[in-house]
């Protein structure tokens, strides 16, 4: 019960918070120096218990002014990410925006503040997300060329670019027409993935008619779909009932290491396809949990935005999210101190 109680308030203070003819000419760097190795500061973990007396529930408090969420890599230049930076005035949001993040440089720079959540990076430069009105747009990395994507729809979620930047797949919620679609980078419908209605979360494979997804149910955590036959194969079969890893919240296929990367309620972890053995890369605890993150399609450093917790007297928490980097293999893990 007590595990529940903990992964249920962590995932509460988480949600508590043109086209272009030149994106033919995107050329990738031929050789980039690793910075994200070397970048952040070391951190060691402490694990806290929370007691939970308080029969009306925890008062969540922000401990700091910003919250750092949502990281993706730039897929032509690993040293590059986006996030999502939430401003807060005591515990009410003021305002929610994208920003580029350089790790050699240092610099910060402003994108949008029209963002509501769920962050894609294209290989042609385009950042896709889900806005405010809940629809989905796209700009580029410099903040130009602000596109809508969608015209309808309650709810316009998790979409995610293939690798070439042609095609996105995302969520639309709206009944009866809800739904995967897929469409091409200019927001065309070119099809609806009517076998996939079980995915609560999906990544491409490299192979455009390969999806990876996850479910919410206890045993089937998460599968192969094949679009072309509308099929789906489950590839993990783990009895998870009642731990903390029941809920996906986000996957990231690597075909460099075959290896599918996921985030839980609390921890990160992946599933070797080749072996099929499941490795845990960190330890969640009462008071730390680790939520959306990202992978280059190269290199050893993941980058995942954690959430902490403090209790600061019998019924109030303090919260704050920031964003760390850890390598491949669960070790060197370290906090990233962004400019303000």
């Amino acid at each position: 019960m007590k595990i529940c109680k903990t992964v249920f308030l962590l995932i509460s203070a988480i949600f508590f918070f043109s086209n272009c003819n030149d994106d033919e000419n995107i050329t990738i760097p031929p050789e980039i120096t690793a910075c994200t190795e070397d970048a952040g500061i070391p951190v060691i973990n402490f694990d806290t218990s929370i007691v939970y007396p308080c029969p009306l529930g925890f008062n969540i408090v922000q401990k700091n002014r910003y919250q750092y969420a949502e990281p993706v890599f730039n897929p032509n230049n690993e040293n590059e990410i986006i996030y999502i930076r939430r401003e807060y005035e005591e515990s009410s949001i003021l305002k929610r925006e994208i920003w580029k993040y350089n790790f050699c440089t240092e610099n910060a720079t402003f994108i949008t503040d029209l963002v509501s959540h769920d962050l894609d990076w294209s290989r042609k430069d385009w950042v896709i997300f889900t806005a405010e009105d809940r629809q989905l747009y796209k700009i580029k990395s410099n903040g130009d060329s602000l596109t809508r994507l969608t015209l309808n729809g309650d709810f316009n979620n998790q979409a995610k670019w293939n690798d070439a930047g042609t095609k996105y797949l995302y969520e639309r919620l709206t009944s009866p027409l809800s739904g995967l679609r897929v469409c091409d980078e200019f927001g065309n419908v070119q099809d609806t993935l009517d076998g996939l209605t079980v995915a609560h979360s999906w990544t491409w494979d490299n192979e455009d008619n390969r999806i990876f997804y996850s479910e919410i149910p206890e045993d089937v955590i998460y599968g192969e779909y094949y679009s072309e036959t509308d099929e789906l194969e489950p590839i993990n079969t783990l009895s998870l009932a009642g731990s903390a890893d029941r809920i996906i919240t986000k996957l990231v296929y690597r075909k460099s290491d075959n290896r599918l990367y996921f985030a839980s309620s609390l921890n990160l972890a992946y599933h070797d396809l080749a072996t099929d053995e499941v490795v845990h890369l960190t330890q969640g605890a009462d008071n730390r949990a680790y939520g959306p993150f990202d992978i280059p399609k190269e290199g050893n450093t993941i980058i995942v935005s954690r959430i902490d917790l403090e209790k600061t007297d019998v019924c109030t928490v303090e919260i704050e999210v920031n964003l760390y980097l850890i390598d491949v293999t669960g070790e060197r893990e370290r906090e990233v101190v962004l400019p303000e």
